[in-house]
């Protein structure tokens, strides 16, 4: 995961952040009848944004996954699994 954070507007109360997250393929077998089968990479953003009070106190509010990507699905059974 990699991320950064800066000041937001020029006000050093306020700051923020972006994330990007990336899941590896992964290759496993079926249980049923040990037929590999490999689901796809996928990659995800999230955003966040704090501002700190003056009482010692700081918000933070963010959005995961933020394009609202749904990482691979497969229908198993076979070696010629689909995606769905």
């Amino acid at each position: 995961m990699a991320g950064h954070s800066q000041r937001v507007l020029g006000i050093p109360q306020v700051r923020g952040g972006r994330f990007a997250n990336y899941i590896g393929e992964v290759d496993y077998f079926n249980a049923l009848n040990g037929d590999p089968l490999t689901v796809d990479s996928y990659l995800t953003f999230d955003v966040q944004a704090s501002y700190k009070l003056p009482w010692d106190v700081k918000v933070t509010v963010g959005v995961n996954n933020i394009a609202d990507s749904a990482p691979p699905r497969y229908l198993g059974g076979s070696s010629e699994a689909m995606p769905i």
